[in-house]
C-alpha cells in the first residue's frame, strides 16, 4: 500500500518530490519508535546512511549490510544498550546501492550519536573488507545545506516530548520513499528492520 498523504496514523510524513510512501516500510518505523518510547523514558535517535566507493565491487544482494548490522548489533549488546532499527535498500543511476538507516538506543544510557557513528563506520568498512573513510555519511544537513545534529533525544520528561517522536517518524519517513526503490534483483529485499517481541 502506498500513503499519499503527509500524515499516517496520526503522525506527519514527509511528501519527497510528489512521491508516495511505502506503507509496509512506515509501520515498521512506527512500530519501533513507540515500541522504544514506550520501553525507556529517554530514547536516542539517529539517521545515517552507508554507502560503496565508486570503484568498489559489491555483491548484488544484501550481504554487506547483514554484516554491518550483526556487527554493530554485537557492540551494542556488549555495551547493554537495548536498539531498534530499520534500514532500506535504494539505487538510481549510480553503479551501487546505498542504503538509509533509522537506529533507536536507550537514551538512558547514551545521549550522543558520536561515539556510536565512528564506531558504525568502522564496522561497514570491515564489512566491505577495506580501509575507506567517508562512507558513513551522518545525515548531518538540510536540503539548504544548512548544519543540524544527526540525531533527536527523546525525554518522556520534556514538554517537546510528543513533537520529538513526530519529528522522528517525519524524519525517518524519508526510507519508505518509493523513489530509488524496484532495482533490487530478485528476491533480493529493499529493506529490513531488528525484530520485535511477539508482544509489547
Amino acid at each position: 500500500m502506498f500513503i499519499t498523504e503527509n500524515t499516517y496514523k496520526d503522525y506527519p510524513v514527509q511528501a519527497y518530490d510528489d512521491k508516495p510512501c511505502r506503507s509496509n516500510i512506515l509501520d515498521a518505523i512506527i512500530d519501533r519508535i513507540e515500541y522504544m518510547t514506550n520501553r525507556f523514558s529517554r530514547v536516542l535517535f539517529i539517521r545515517f546512511d552507508l554507502r560503496y566507493p565508486r570503484d568498489f565491487y559489491s555483491s548484488r544482494g544484501n550481504d554487506d549490510i547483514q554484516r554491518f548490522f550483526n556487527s554493530f548489533t554485537r557492540y551494542l549488546s556488549r555495551k547493554g544498550i537495548a536498539f531498534q532499527y530499520v534500514w532500506v535498500r535504494e539505487q538510481s543511476r549510480e553503479k551501487h546501492q546505498h542504503y538509509h538507516a533509522m537506529l533507536l538506543l536507550n537514551g538512558n544510557l547514551t545521549k550522543s550519536s558520536w561515539n556510536h557513528m565512528e564506531k558504525a563506520e568502522q564496522l561497514w568498512q570491515s564489512a566491505l573488507g577495506i580501509d575507506y573513510l567517508g562512507l558513513l555519511q551522518r545525515c548531518d544537513r538540510s536540503r539548504d545545506g544548512s548544519r543540524h545534529p544527526d540525531f533527536i533525544h527523546l525525554d518522556r520528561h520534556d514538554a517537546c516530548y510528543e513533537r520529538g517522536i513526530d519529528r522522528c517518524v517525519e524524519w525517518a519517513s524519508y526510507l519508505a520513499k518509493t523513489r530509488t526503490k524496484g532495482y533490487a534483483p530478485l528476491n533480493v529485499r529493499e529493506w529490513g528492520a531488528s525484530s520485535l517481541p511477539t508482544e509489547w
